[in-house]
């Protein structure tokens, strides 16, 4: 059974404050990442209408964060766990829509490749909450990880793969870029589980 004293741990580990620059950069990462994706294959003007939409919800999301709720800290935990599992999402549709481009469109393999990140954060949520329990929050170490440069090295490998290789030799780019892109959506969900918090803060440390 978890207590209170080990949820307070998880939450507050490793904490460090909101800050609102990193929210607006976050914010225009999320609006080029967007654009990128909808460019990528066919049906442009539905990704975009779709994407738009989620983007415009985040965008107000963030922007309330940052006018009234800057000073709290579930306000730190809501705009790493939304960042970070839209990126996790994004690169998913992403190593999709690169597969699309050799074999078109086959929704039953986007729905494959969902359920593999849901299953992939689903264990992590089980690790977190076994962590919780085993008192693994108790002391506080650093830790730090940069995703930017995997995220832009796979955008820019669209590109080079698309545009500059040959076309046999841009085949097999194109599939081993799908793979990056997969496997650097299961990494960029593990921060996504600032959301576990959000929602233990709500219900445990609140109240």
């Amino acid at each position: 059974m978890v207590n209170n004293q080990q949820i307070s741990e998880f939450i507050n580990y490793n904490y460090t404050p909101f800050n609102k620059i990193q929210c607006i950069k976050r914010l225009f990462i999320i609006w080029i990442t967007g654009a990128i994706l909808s460019f990528l294959g066919k049906k442009i003007v539905l990704w975009l209408l779709l994407l738009g939409m989620v983007d415009l919800f985040i965008s107000i999301m963030f922007i309330t964060l940052i006018v009234r709720y800057s000073q709290f800290q579930i306000a730190r935990y809501t705009c790493d766990g939304v960042f970070y599992l839209y990126m996790a999402v994004a690169l998913n549709l992403a190593a999709y829509r690169v597969i699309a481009m050799q074999s078109g469109s086959n929704w039953w393999l986007a729905v494959i490749l969902m359920s593999l990140l849901i299953l992939c954060m689903s264990i992590f949520v089980y690790i977190v909450f076994f962590n919780i329990k085993s008192g693994s929050y108790s002391e506080k170490h650093i830790s730090k990880r940069t995703v930017s440069l995997p995220c832009l090295g796979g955008i820019i490998g669209v590109f080079v793969a698309r545009f500059l290789l040959p076309e046999q030799s841009q085949q097999e780019a194109l599939t081993l870029l799908s793979y990056i892109l997969l496997i650097t959506s299961f990494i960029m969900c593990i921060p996504s589980i600032n959301l576990l918090k959000v929602l233990l803060y709500k219900n445990y440390i609140k109240k």
